[in-house]
């Protein structure tokens, strides 16, 4: 397939900082695909096409459910990145990442309908695997599940494909699948951060933000202080898990410095606090150890 067709029908914004975001989905959800499902598919992925000489930086996950019922549970997402060939479908693998960091956003809205308590997107950090691509080169991002327990899943959401397309595929029966072979084609939501070669920054979702978060203690093992310079305007702070699921909201009043966090409650994890105004936000991480 050429690539120039491709990069035609991929399309490509240019973020503030020069790093490219390459996307298939039209935003509009018609399915949801659930991992592990009652067919044992596994390693769903979607196929991109290096615009130009750079590094795949990241990536953009839509894990949703309508009442949660999709994604329950606390599956450990693993990501793996693949080549590709003329075939369409993933050859060789480049490498897998468990549990990397992941920042809760939003990207783009997505109406309740779909996400429930899910945060609409989540960002995952793929730099540290230093996956250099030419122009025109293939490469496939997926997930799948770590050891999961009974009860744990993990959903994507995806669009109707219309026209049917052929990125997205599967790992079904001892090899990889395009999912129009069963669904008349469908786009992942899922997303690629690309920075070209020639790019002097790093991305954008990456760089420190205006607001300047500090937690105490971090790791904590009942609560901690978060931090940050005074806001002369009303904000908002949430905390996420891994996964992007919303565990906690805080309505701030003008000029507030500061929150404490009391994480008895819950479950003992990795999670997400991001603080977000009208025109700054920012998300530090916190490890909660019972």
């Amino acid at each position: 397939m050429l690539a120039y067709f491709l990069l035609l029908a991929c399309a490509v914004s240019l973020a503030a900082q020069e790093s490219l975001t390459l996307t298939h989905d039209s935003g509009a959800p018609v399915y949801i695909f659930r991992h592990p499902d009652a067919f044992g598919n596994d390693w769903r992925n979607q196929r991109f096409t290096a615009p130009i000489d750079g590094q795949l930086i990241g990536a953009y996950f839509c894990f949703g459910g309508r009442s949660d019922e999709f994604t329950t549970g606390t599956p450990k997402p693993v990501w793996q990145v693949w080549s590709g060939d003329t075939s369409g479908l993933p050859v060789t693998s480049l490498g897998t990442l468990e549990h990397p960091t992941t920042i809760p956003i939003a990207y783009h809205h997505l109406d309740s309908t779909w996400v429930d308590s899910l945060a609409p997107w989540t960002y995952t950090d793929l730099s540290s695997m230093s996956l250099a691509f030419s122009t025109g080169d293939e490469f496939h991002i997926g997930y799948s599940l770590v050891n999961p327990e009974p009860g744990d899943s993990l959903a994507i959401l995806a669009d109707r494909g219309n026209p049917e397309t052929d990125y997205a595929s599967e790992w079904s029966g001892g090899a990889f699948h395009f999912l129009f072979e069963s669904w008349r084609g469908v786009n992942l939501f899922l997303r690629a951060e690309y920075l070209p070669a020639s790019a002097s920054a790093t991305p954008h979702l990456l760089l420190p933000d205006r607001i300047a978060l500090r937690a105490y203690p971090n790791p904590f093992n009942t609560s901690t202080r978060i931090e940050w310079s005074a806001i002369t305007a009303p904000a908002n702070a949430s905390l996420h898990d891994l996964l992007g699921r919303r565990v906690q909201t805080w309505s701030l009043a003008p000029n507030t410095n500061h929150l404490t966090f009391d994480a008895r409650g819950i479950a003992a994890g990795r999670y997400y606090l991001s603080l977000t105004t009208t025109s700054s936000s920012a998300s530090i991480p916190l490890l909660y150890l019972k």
